[in-house]
């Protein structure tokens, strides 16, 4: 099993992030990591992500890109945003991004964002993808930091 972790403490309330992470159509606009994004983010249903798969290299002037499919598993505003990929690929290795939001006070929240990927080929997705899914989940996390605090 892979498993990453990322944390920040945001001076914004819960709901201000929550509404961000909600805000799928404009991930483009403020994350470094996705590229594309549509789909809904009701429980249960579909969001086609177009991910820069260069992110946080430097030099890079024209980023590949990969797209996934996720299906969101919770959406509770506005302390949970969790979300798995659907796929092929999920035979063999499973990935689910689990964004959590706690208050601090009310004006404060802190930012959890986990990314495990589990199955029989997760080590594979680690040679692989390692090193893209840690650089993407801390771009991910420094953008949205500063997004929420402007």
């Amino acid at each position: 099993m892979l498993h990453f972790i990322e944390e920040r403490e945001i001076q914004a309330s819960c709901q201000q992030v929550h509404s961000i992470l909600a805000d799928i159509d404009h991930y483009k606009d403020w994350n470094p990591w996705i590229v594309h994004a549509t789909g809904s983010t009701q429980t249960g249903e579909m969001l086609k992500v177009t991910a820069n798969m260069d992110v946080g290299k430097p030099g890079i002037t024209k980023p590949r890109t990969q797209v996934f499919q996720h299906r969101m598993l919770a959406n509770e505003s506005p302390h949970i945003f969790h979300w798995c990929d659907v796929g092929w690929f999920t035979l063999f290795a499973d990935g689910n991004r689990k964004r959590t939001l706690t208050v601090t006070d009310d004006n404060r929240c802190h930012y959890r964002v986990e990314l495990q990927v589990t199955g029989i080929a997760s080590g594979l997705a680690k040679v692989f993808f390692g090193a893209f899914m840690q650089r993407g989940l801390k771009a991910e996390s420094d953008a949205l930091l500063q997004h929420a605090e402007q």
